[in-house]
């Protein structure tokens, strides 16, 4: 398979619902990991988030989930 070298790296931000569960998924285009972190803040919409890099979890951003 060819990979357009001028493409971004993909990411996924999952948005993570107060049970602990994804409730939703985006892709992030960005140009490193800071860069991405950068661009899941400003989608948090007040709810926690997980940065991944395909296996790799970058970071999880937001309020602390609650533990049942």
């Amino acid at each position: 398979m060819f990979k357009d070298p001028l493409s971004l790296p993909a990411y996924r931000l999952f948005h993570i619902a107060d049970d602990g569960h994804i409730k939703k998924s985006d892709v992030l285009e960005a140009l490193s990991d800071a860069h991405a972190l950068i661009l899941a803040r400003s989608l948090m919409n007040g709810c926690p988030v997980e940065v991944w890099d395909r296996a790799r979890r970058i970071a999880r951003l937001g309020p602390e989930l609650s533990t049942p």
